[in-house]
């Protein structure tokens, strides 16, 4: 499955999601898909207004931050976190599983609801992507997840652009290749993914990030290894990655194919299978080009 564009949200999830953001109003009201770790400053604010002034200013940070402090305070433990979770409707996004590869990205999708706490992650690496185990620590109710997922292209100054919006199957599962989201914002804003820094999986990367940077580089290194093993042009890769530290090394193989090609073109002409003026036409600069020419009078 491919990216495609969304055309309407399906009208059953838009009604599960009015169900659920009853009474909430604002950015809340206007939100698709579920939270990451990170709460919005309206429910911090509940949550912290529920916790009174023992706990209320320890489990904002907690939620604002999207990480867990230890002591009494407990985040994921926490009443005022479960009421205003039940009271909002609140669903979370997890993260089942994540393959990323350098041309697609698979996900498998789950959402979590009626939790006991907020979930927060337990790994310090995790960022604010919640995982099934996070889930289970804040005694969610865990399903696949159903609706839609919004990318996000971030450049390098934090401009951002929608670049698709996704189907995710009955399963949770959702396949996406970098070259249509490519293709797609190339439509949508005349520039394509070598333009940012960042793609955001899920409003509020509840998803993840992919660092498009690193992606860049991988897909650098690999095309290297595939022009030095005689596939692809060594001189589109000079071209297509100037900061590259092998560059030169594809520049000279670049030549020497260049050359050859030139060499074999000569013989051609030697032998009668090509015109001088065909090679003097193909090839502008030559260290042959002064015995074609001479070859060329000759035969006149």
């Amino acid at each position: 499955m491919l990216v495609t564009l969304k055309k309407a949200m399906i009208p059953a999830m838009l009604g599960l999601w009015a169900t659920a953001c009853a009474g909430m109003g604002g950015p809340l009201a206007e939100r698709h898909e579920p939270l990451s770790a990170v709460a919005p400053d309206e429910l911090a604010d509940q949550v912290a207004a529920r916790a009174g002034e023992d706990c209320g200013e320890s489990l904002r940070g907690q939620l604002l931050s999207g990480r867990a402090e230890p002591g009494a305070c407990s985040a994921v433990r926490s009443t005022a976190a479960r009421v205003t979770i039940l009271h909002n409707g609140v669903k979370f996004g997890i993260v089942d599983h994540r393959d990323v590869e350098l041309d697609r990205v698979r996900l498998r999708l789950s959402e979590a609801g009626l939790c006991k706490g907020w979930p927060l992650p337990i790994d310090d690496d995790a960022g604010v992507v919640l995982r099934g185990r996070d889930a289970d620590r804040a005694g969610c109710v865990v399903r696949p997840y159903r609706g839609s997922l919004v990318l996000t292209a971030i450049d390098a100054d934090g401009d951002r652009h929608q670049a698709a919006m996704l189907d995710v199957d009955k399963n949770g599962e959702v396949v996406f290749e970098f070259s249509a989201v490519d293709a797609s914002l190339r439509r949508a804003v005349g520039q394509g993914l070598d333009a940012y820094a960042w793609l955001e999986l899920g409003e509020t990367a509840w998803a993840g990030t992919i660092n498009l940077e690193r992606m860049r580089g991988f897909l650098a290194d690999w095309h290297f290894v595939w022009v030095a093993g005689g596939r692809g042009s060594a001189a589109l890769f000079a071209e297509r990655h100037v900061e590259h530290a092998r560059r030169a090394d594809a520049q000279a193989m670049a030549l020497q194919a260049r050359l050859e090609r030139q060499r074999r073109d000569f013989d051609a002409v030697s032998e009668g299978k090509m015109t001088a003026s065909a090679f003097l036409e193909r090839h502008v600069w030559s260290p042959f080009r002064q015995a074609v020419e001479e070859l060329s009078v000759t035969a006149e």
